[in-house]
């Protein structure tokens, strides 16, 4: 642009200029804000409501879970039980539910998942109701031939089973504020992982629990921690053998 073209700018397009200018610094800095509370552990989860939780407080206390400042309540959905039979949000609601995403023939962390799980629950305090676990199966085309029901149950028979097609399955995910993905597998590269699985790929999928008020509201999320050592991420099973029951008992109370 030459010097006299710049001149030429009116009143109107340097108003524009501005505000264009102005928009992208409170974008910019508002980004940084979301940046610098999402590693401080804040701000990230969001519900519409007055609090009841002090989620900053709470953050403190129990290190491994983000509570909502108010419970959030789950949109409808239409899924199959482990017997193939149609469900929909009502599935979830009357108890307390631990939720988790998996897939059947996943080779080590569902299984250590629903290992330590059951072993949460074995010592819960026996005067606090256990919450009932619910493993979403995220693989229909493996996990609705499976004997899904057989899977959980192997850990604790009190274990419960979900699946659906993938349409249904990504909505009821992405409400949760979980993702998954088919992912193929190079049998070179991982011959230990393709050796376990009778076909050519593997699920990733978020690994975080989710524990679900009897209204089949989203009440926390329980997400695992990097390792620094080596960059694997790993739930604290010591600290939710503590957690879990304490988190349980305090939501009871402000839910009445």
């Amino acid at each position: 642009m030459t010097t006299m073209k710049k001149r030429a700018l009116g009143f109107g397009e340097k108003t524009i200029f501005i505000v264009i200018v102005l928009v992208a610094v409170v974008a910019s800095a508002g980004f940084w804000i979301l940046q610098k509370r999402t590693r401080e552990g804040q701000g990230v989860l969001h519900a519409v409501g007055t609090p009841l939780f002090d989620t900053s407080l709470l953050r403190q206390k129990f290190p491994n879970f983000l509570i909502y400042p108010r419970p959030k309540q789950l949109a409808n959905f239409q899924l199959q039980d482990a017997a193939k039979q149609a469900i929909d949000i009502d599935f979830l609601k009357g108890k307390y539910t631990l939720l988790t995403f998996g897939f059947t023939a996943c080779p080590d962390v569902c299984p250590t998942t629903l290992t330590e799980l059951n072993v949460i629950l074995k010592s819960f305090p026996e005067t606090l109701e256990q919450p009932r676990v619910v493993f979403v199966a995220i693989d229909p085309e493996r996990d609705l031939l499976n004997d899904m029901k057989g899977f959980v149950t192997t850990y604790n028979p009190k274990f419960e089973a979900i699946s659906g097609e993938i349409p249904a399955l990504t909505d009821f995910a992405a409400n949760m504020g979980a993702v998954f993905e088919k992912q193929s597998l190079d049998p070179d590269a991982d011959p230990k992982l393709a050796a376990t699985l009778t076909e050519n790929y593997t699920m990733m999928h978020t690994s975080s629990l989710y524990l679900l008020s009897p209204q089949a509201e989203l009440v926390a999320v329980i997400r695992p921690k990097l390792n620094p050592n080596d960059g694997v991420s790993e739930f604290d099973w010591a600290g939710l053998k503590r957690e879990i029951p304490q988190v349980l008992m305090m939501v009871k109370t402000t839910l009445k």
